[in-house]
C-alpha cells in the first residue's frame, strides 16, 4: 500500500516503513511520476542547486525496459582527496583524515553501519556513496600502475 500526498504516490507507506526499519537502517522512499512535460535533465536542473549533484540514467535490455533515473543533490558529505590526505566536508565543517594506503577506507568506515533494506519493487541501485575519481586514482586500484619513490 502507498500513500498519496500532493505530488504522487509515495512508497514504502509510513506503516511499511516502520516494518522495514527492523531490517536495516536505510531504505529508499520512491516516488513515480509520469514524464510526458519533464524530461531527467529539467527535473535535475530544477533540484541541483549550487552544491555537489548527480544524475545518472539507467536503461537495461537494450532501452525497451527498466529505465532509471537517480538523482542526488544537497549531499550529507563530501571527500576529496590530496595527498595522502581525505578531507571530509559534513555539516559545515572540514575534517583532515589520513588515508593510509587507500583513500577508499574512509568512505569504507562511513558505509559500515549502512544495513540496506531492498526490495519492494525497487531497482538495485538505492544509495550509498556516489562520485567520481580522477584518473590519478587508478593506481590505488591497480598495483602495476602504482608509483614507485624516485
Amino acid at each position: 500500500m502507498s500513500e498519496r500526498n500532493d505530488r504522487g504516490l509515495v512508497r514504502p507507506s509510513l506503516d511499511q516503513l516502520s516494518t522495514l526499519s527492523e531490517r536495516g537502517n536505510l531504505t529508499a522512499l520512491v516516488r513515480e511520476m509520469p514524464a510526458d512535460l519533464v524530461t531527467p535533465v529539467s527535473v535535475f536542473m530544477r533540484l541541483q542547486g549550487q552544491g555537489p549533484a548527480f544524475l545518472l540514467e539507467s536503461v537495461e535490455h537494450g532501452g525497451h525496459t527498466g529505465r532509471y533515473s537517480f538523482m542526488g543533490v544537497e549531499p550529507r558529505a563530501v571527500a576529496v582527496h590530496r595527498g595522502d590526505q581525505v578531507m571530509v566536508m559534513e555539516g559545515g565543517r572540514a575534517e583532515m583524515r589520513q588515508a593510509g594506503q587507500q583513500p577508499l577506507d574512509v568512505i569504507k568506515g562511513w558505509l559500515a553501519d549502512v544495513r540496506p533494506v531492498l526490495g519492494h519493487d525497487l531497482p538495485s541501485f538505492v544509495g550509498g556513496a556516489v562520485g567520481y575519481v580522477g584518473y590519478d586514482m587508478v593506481r590505488y586500484f591497480e598495483p602495476k600502475l602504482q608509483r614507485t619513490a624516485r
